[in-house]
């Protein structure tokens, strides 16, 4: 799953920004962040309920600092 994030973050970028050589020279600009995040609402699909999803998150986690929610 997280590749395919990651896989969408990379082609919006480029296709905002036109090359990799410029996403390594410079941090993007908030334009272009909030460009990539637009194109990725509702692009994700999931058959599990919302409580599911967030089970699912907070099982995966590696143990770290503690944190009350």
């Amino acid at each position: 799953m997280n590749n395919e994030i990651l896989v969408l973050l990379e082609q919006a970028v480029r296709s905002y920004q036109g090359s990799t050589d410029q996403l390594t020279q410079a941090p993007f600009a908030p334009e272009a962040q909030i460009e990539v995040w637009e194109r990725l609402v509702g692009k994700w699909e999931d058959e599990r309920s919302a409580e599911e999803i967030i089970d699912d998150i907070y099982s995966n986690r590696t143990p770290g600092r503690s944190v009350d929610l």
